[in-house]
């Protein structure tokens, strides 16, 4: 699933999904631009795979069970990101966004800090 180069939207949400969110869910879809994996069961950490979803303008990860932890820097460097959700996770610390991906329009968290 994870290896086309055509696909652009990824939608998983309400699909009982379990387990990590695999480190290579990136590597392979170049021009992935909405990515929704809400209401599941994910756990583990968050991988630091972002840098390689640089079309990527969506990301729901909202109502998941990962770990506690940060955000991985790399959520940071999402040149055409618009919109991040992450209600309802276990997810702590600090998620850095610099200020020249302020185009950030949408953002929506739950007992997180924002630096």
């Amino acid at each position: 699933m994870f290896n086309s180069s055509s696909l652009q939207n990824l939608a998983l949400g309400f699909n009982n999904l379990t387990g990590i969110l695999p480190s290579n869910v990136c590597h392979g879809l170049p021009n992935l631009r909405l990515l929704y994996l809400y209401v599941n069961d994910l756990s583990g950490e968050m991988p630091n795979v972002w840098r390689y979803c640089k079309e990527l303008e969506e990301l729901i990860l909202s109502f998941n069970n990962f770990d506690k932890g940060h955000m991985p820097a790399d959520i940071g460097n999402l040149p055409k990101l618009q919109s991040l959700y992450l209600i309802s996770n276990n997810l702590e610390g600090k998620i850095s966004l610099p200020t020249c991906y302020l185009r950030v329009y949408l953002m929506f968290l739950q007992n997180h800090y924002l630096a």
